[in-house]
Order: C-alpha cells, then sequence, then structure tokens
C-alpha cells in the first residue's frame, strides 16, 4: 500500500516550488455568464471535437438561470434556448438515448421548486425536455452511471433528504427502490472500488445529527451498505479517484466535519476491500468545488480545490500538484471560489488541462473564470495519447459477455492509472448499445471524465438479447486524452439455454470445404446431438449413429448441443 506523507524535506520542496517555478494559469476573458449557487460542465455537444459549457445557478441580477455555450475556436457563444432554470444543484452530460450525441442531465431549484430534467439533444445546438418523469431535489449532487451493466445510462439523484436510482429501460425511466438511508445527501458519485466490473456508490451528508459519508458496494444491481469507517462531511464535494495510480480507486471527502470544521480527507484503498485514512496537511475546504486532473501531464491526478478555509472571512483556492508522496499547493493564483464547481478540461485542444470555476469570487459576487493553462517556460511535456489497446476477446456466460483487452501503454500516465472507454453496437461502429461519449473515428473525447469501463481490463455487459455485436475500445489517460479506437471485435450470442460453450469436441462437429456442417456420432440411448439457431430453436436434432452431412442449414450462426439432459456440451459453429 503507498502511503502518503508530509516530511521537512516536503515543506521545503513545497516553499521553494510556489515561489521559484509556479505553473502558470491565466485568466481568459470569455462571454460565459457569472453565476453562484452553481455548476458548470464540459461537453462536446455538437460533435466538432471541442468542449462546449453548460452551466446553472443565480447571475448578478439575481435570475436564475440554465444556459449552454458553444465553444468556436476557443470563444464561446451563448446558444439562444429557452431551458429549464435551476440553481443549488447540478448539470452533467451523458448521452443516455446512444444516439451519439450529448444530453444534459439538470437538478436543482426551479421557479416551481425542487427540479429533475434531461435536456435531449436533437442535433443542431437544440435541446429539449426529454419529460422523463424524475422527482425534482435540490442541494445536492446527480450523476449517470451504468450500474447494472446493460450499456445505457442511469441516473443517481439526491437532494431534499432524498436518494433515488432511476433505471433507464430503453429512455422509460424507473424507480429501483432502494432505501440508502435518511440523509440530506449534499453529494453523490460512482465509482468501481472493488474492481468486480460495476458501480459502487458514495454518499455523503447530513444525516440529521451530523455529516456522514457511506459507501454502499454494488452486488448485482443491489446494493448494501458497507462497514468502511469513512470521514463524514457535508456542504462539501466527494468521489471516487485513483490518486496513487495502483489500479484501485481511492476515496476523497470535503465539506464540514461535526464541528463545522472545513475539511479534506483522502482514503487509500488496499485493494482487498479495506480503506486507509491518509493525508491530514491538505487545506479542506466546505461550500466546495473539487476536481482532479492531469495539469501538468506528468501521469498523476492532480487536485483543484476552493471554497470557505478555517476561520473567519477565509476562503481560498489552490492547486494541488500530486508529487507521488506528497501534494504541493504550486501557488497558481487562482482566486477562491464559494458555492460553485471546479472542472479542469482542455477547452483550446493544445494538450493540457484548463480550468473552469464558478461560484461567489471571494465571497463577493457571481462569477464564471476560465484560467488557460498556459506552458510558457514550464518544464513538463506536452501530453500524448495512449497506445491503442488490442487482444480484445468475448466469453459469453448465459445473455451476458464478459468483454476483455490487453492493457495499453501511455508516455505520461503509468499503465495502471489508465481508464478505458467502450463502444459497443449491432452495427460496426456504431453505439446503440453502450455509447462511448467520444468521436468514434478520432477517439477525441466528448466529456472530461475517465472511460466508462473504469481502469479494469474487462467489462461485462449484462442481458443482451440473441444477435450479433461489434464493439470497439479505446484508452484514457489523466488528462482525460482518448487513444485511437482498437480495431472491431466481434461477438454472437446464442439463445441456448447453455451458460459456456467453446471448441469442446471439434472431431465431431466441423464445416466441411462446401461449408456444410458434418456431424460424426456415436449415440446412446442417453446421447443425442441437438443443432439450435440463434433464437434458441431446436432446427435439428440427432438420435442416430454415424456421419450427417446437414446441407439444408441456411447461413448464419448455430449452436450445436452434444450430450444427455443432466449433461451437456456446446459448440457455436458458423455456415456462411
Amino acid at each position: 500500500m503507498k502511503h502518503l506523507y508530509i516530511s521537512l524535506f516536503a515543506v521545503l520542496f513545497a516553499f521553494i516550488t510556489t515561489k521559484a517555478g509556479a505553473q502558470s494559469f491565466s485568466v481568459i476573458n470569455t462571454s460565459l455568464e457569472n453565476v453562484a449557487y452553481s455548476e458548470a460542465s464540459w461537453g462536446d455537444i455538437d460533435g466538432d471535437c471541442d468542449l462546449d459549457v453548460v452551466l446553472t445557478g443565480v447571475n448578478t441580477n439575481d435570475e436564475i438561470v440554465t444556459k449552454i455555450f458553444e465553444n468556436i475556436d476557443g470563444s464561446f457563444a451563448e446558444i439562444p434556448l429557452e431551458l429549464p432554470a435551476v440553481e443549488n444543484g447540478s448539470a452533467k452530460f451523458g448521452d443516455y438515448d446512444q444516439d451519439g450525441d450529448q444530453d444534459i442531465l439538470i437538478t436543482g431549484l426551479g421557479q416551481q421548486g425542487p427540479a429533475a430534467y434531461i435536456l435531449e439533444n436533437l442535433g443542431n445546438n437544440n435541446f429539449v425536455d426529454a419529460e422523463a418523469g424524475l422527482p425534482g431535489v435540490e442541494n445536492g449532487k446527480s450523476a449517470w452511471g451504468d450500474y447494472d451493466n446493460d450499456g445505457d445510462l442511469d441516473v443517481l439523484l439526491t437532494g431534499n433528504w432524498d436518494t433515488f436510482i432511476y433505471r433507464n429501460d430503453d429512455g422509460i425511466f424507473v424507480d429501483i427502490g432502494e432505501d440508502f438511508g435518511y440523509f440530506n445527501s449534499s453529494c453523490a458519485a460512482w465509482g468501481d472500488c472493488d474492481n468486480d466490473g460495476d458501480l459502487d456508490l458514495l454518499l455523503s451528508g447530513d444525516s440529521g445529527a451530523g455529516p456522514v459519508s457511506k459507501l454502499f458496494r454494488n452486488d448485482e444491481g443491489d446494493f448494501f451498505e458497507t462497514d468502511i469507517p469513512l470521514y463524514g462531511t457535508m456542504a462539501g464535494v466527494s468521489g471516487f479517484v485513483d490518486f496513487d495510480n495502483d489500479t484501485d480507486m481511492d476515496i476523497y471527502v470535503s465539506g464540514f466535519n461535526s464541528a463545522l470544521e472545513p475539511v479534506l480527507r483522502l482514503f487509500i484503498n488496499d485493494g482487498e476491500g479495506g480503506f486507509t485514512q491518509d493525508t491530514y496537511y491538505l487545506s479542506g475546504a466546505s461550500l466546495t468545488g473539487l476536481d482532479w486532473g492531469d495539469f501538468d501531464n506528468d501521469g498523476d491526478q492532480d487536485m483543484v480545490i476552493v471554497g470557505k478555509g478555517a476561520g473567519c472571512g477565509l476562503y481560498i483556492g489552490r492547486i494541488y500538484r500530486n508529487d507521488g508522496d506528497f501534494f504541493t499547493d504550486i501557488g497558481a493564483g487562482i482566486n477562491s471560489f464559494t458555492r460553485g464547481s471546479a472542472n479542469w478540461g482542455d477547452y483550446d485542444n493544445d494538450g493540457d488541462l484548463d480550468l473552469l470555476l464558478t461560484g461567489y469570487e471571494n465571497d463577493a459576487s457571481p462569477r464564471t473564470k476560465l484560467y488557460q493553462n498556459s506552458l510558457g517556460s514550464n518544464t513538463y511535456s506536452l501530453n500524448t495519447p495512449p497506445t491503442v489497446p488490442s487482444g480484445l476477446t468475448a466469453l459469453q456466460d448465459g445473455d451476458d459477455v464478459e468483454l476483455s483487452w490487453d492493457p495499453s501503454e501511455d508516455e505520461q500516465t503509468f499503465a495502471f492509472g489508465l481508464s478505458y472507454n467502450l463502444m459497443i453496437g449491432t452495427e460496426p461502429d456504431m453505439m446503440d448499445i453502450q455509447t462511448a461519449m467520444a468521436d468514434p473515428e478520432t477517439g477525441v473525447r466528448q466529456i472530461a471524465e475517465t472511460g466508462n469501463a473504469g481502469q479494469n481490463n474487462s467489462w461485462l455487459v449484462k442481458n443482451l438479447v440473441p444477435g450479433t455485436y461489434y464493439w470497439k475500445v479505446q484508452a484514457i489517460d489523466h488528462s482525460y486524452c482518448g487513444s485511437d479506437f482498437s480495431e472491431s471485435g466481434e461477438f454472437t450470442l446464442v439463445a441456448t439455454g447453455i451458460d459456456e460453450f467453446g471448441n469442446t469436441f471439434p472431431e465431431l462437429v466441423f464445416v466441411n470445404d462446401e461449408n456444410k456442417l458434418i456431424v460424426n456420432v456415436q449415440t446412446s440411448a442417453e446421447k443425442f446431438i441437438r443443432i439450435i439457431d440463434i433464437n434458441g430453436r431446436e432446427v435439428k436434432r440427432i438420435e442416430s449413429d454415424g456421419m450427417h452431412y446437414l446441407s439444408d442449414l441456411q447461413k448464419g450462426v448455430y449452436v450445436v448441443v452434444y450430450g444427455s439432459e443432466d449433461s451437456q456440451l456446446a459448440e457455436k459453429i458458423i455456415v456462411e
């Protein structure tokens, strides 16, 4: 387990680097709306391979707004749309309808009370209310995530002393009815903390008796509260991040503790189901904006944090560089913001992460500021994308398929720190089963986030219907730069009722040079051969010995099942 510590050397090093070699972040004048009680997010809404912005909150005229700004060669132009306006909530991009463009999940306090909307992207910079029927929430964070591994995005909603998960069933959202306890959740996040290939859930907020942070493990779509003793926080930001590059997701929590002191705590994942609290020396904040990303392209996750610090009238705005065994305040000179958000994203496509901040600037007035990461005299190199994943394999287990691939490499990000991003479709280059939220031709990410498969080298896709599927995978580094997509993999799911099949008896079943299926059977009173088509229908049954030439089969995929009622072997064959 990697242990983070502070030492005299670290203090001296931090002082020297802060004073002598600070990273340069320059304020860029933009037309972005100034907002507080706000959240902003990066997302490519128009498919032109640059990051646009959605933001919500209260502007300088004390008006509640939701606005989308298009990135045009590094400048931002408001798209004139009548959108549901909210404050004190969240705004997140996600392709819920799997049509290849970015929709938006909006939650918060609207004109008529707590609200939740999905804004469907119709293309040509046009968004409409999808009328998803979600319950309204405010004073919380919400998120997209495929908790049931069926390839589409489900919805997590928090606020108003409630937490909901709504399952996406072909664009219809259904409350799964999980009870997460009675507390005012100010933050919620998805992450695969146990590397079992599904999304677990972290909640933090006010229990009514004080702040709490709770981890719920996902077990086949059901959630179970763990007894891991996380530090309780409220009015902050919490989530998952692999800050030590060891392939498992660590946890961070920020906000007020039970004494109403602003805190920030990191919990190190030991890879065996446990977490250890560490790193007490980072400045905590409440009413927080916090985000992780590799701003200096050295391959690990750095952090930006803004918010209310300890002490009356103290507000902080800091960027901490991850130096392996400790974090260094680089003295970036960014202002402090409270009741807003902080988001890394490469808006100018120059290979490094820029920074978008919203909220009350120095507790004075609503503000939105874009800080450009200016290379200038910096010594670090421009980021390069990871290598393209290879070695794609697919293993069927009933109506589930486990997809796996070989790890990629990267010149900056340690291989264990890379995440992966899947696209799956019913036709080549389609994403109608699982959307990648990236350009399928260039690999350019449409959101500034980790890949949908996390840091795993395999992913389980569940509840597929019989048919042929095509899939690709790309690697994502800590600067949210994606590799090209891999060559296409292909698999055919056959409804056989048999959990697994493989090349079990090639000497008995094969397709000859004339593309005819040959079955050489030595049966008994109990043994038989069954030929099953892709939909699970039995098209032939053989119960006699000898060589059988099955020339009457139509072209397609079949499964040959050999055995008895109690014990069966199966092999997939293709007749072309």
